[in-house]
């Protein structure tokens, strides 16, 4: 039977749950943060980075607890001086506050989680460049899996509609797929999902304004720039 026990500050604690612990579901709806501890200081650690906070007991392994139960144990933590943690039967404990966890009895065994460098908020079409850059036990652990498939899945069926529309010139989806990897890690592309509201509008006015030469990434410079200088008009 595992049975960890560890004692730290309670603020010290509740911070590092706040620096680290994802805000937002949407975007790493399997994020998992892992606990260790090591040299007198427990370490915490997700997606969202990594605090080390000093603590004292006896806690040799890794325990892994889902990270959207942990924003709940953030509104909900006792008030107790020092705040105790408790691990064993895959079961993670702060006072009566029960959670589900993963024990792993030697922290080298642990998943890895890349934290602090995997980005929570990629867009789509740099989702696809994970598989490229970090193993998938990295993606995986950093509760991004789902995501890049469902990125995958999304690029999927717009290169098949790009492609429906570009068939009659003898365009075909791999050629366009092509294309899109080829832009994946582009941090400098012009457009972003959010942007679709204005692309419409810019797709318009470069439909008129390509023949002479004009790019459209240069009509939404023109934009960005117009409505940063908003302000002085």
């Amino acid at each position: 039977m595992i049975q960890w026990t560890l004692e730290a500050r309670r603020s010290e604690f509740l911070d590092a749950l706040l620096r680290v612990v994802p805000k937002s579901s949407k975007e790493t709806p399997h994020a998992r943060v892992i606990f260790t501890f090591s040299d007198g200081h427990l370490s915490v650690e997700s997606i969202g980075g990594k605090v080390q906070i000093p603590a004292t007991g006896s806690w040799p392994g890794a325990a892994v607890v889902p990270a959207d139960l942990l924003k709940r144990l953030i509104r909900a933590l006792p008030e107790q001086e020092p705040v105790r943690l408790q691990a064993g039967d895959n079961q993670f404990s702060i006072a009566r506050l029960i959670l589900p966890c993963e024990c792993h009895a030697n922290s080298e065994t642990a998943p890895q989680v890349y934290g602090e460098l995997i980005p929570a908020d990629l867009p789509a079409h740099e989702m696809l460049k994970l598989g490229d850059q970090y193993p998938a036990e990295a993606i995986e652990a950093a509760g991004l899996a789902p995501a890049v498939a469902a990125a995958k899945e999304k690029i999927e069926s717009i290169v098949r509609r790009a492609a429906t529309i570009l068939q009659p010139y003898g365009v075909t989806e791999g050629e366009l797929m092509a294309l899109v990897e080829k832009h994946a890690a582009d941090t400098s592309c012009a457009f972003r999902d959010a942007d679709k509201a204005v692309l419409k509008r810019i797709a318009e006015a470069w439909s008129l304004l390509a023949p002479l030469g004009i790019d459209a990434g240069e009509i939404k410079a023109l934009v960005d720039e117009s409505i940063r200088n908003a302000w002085k008009r």
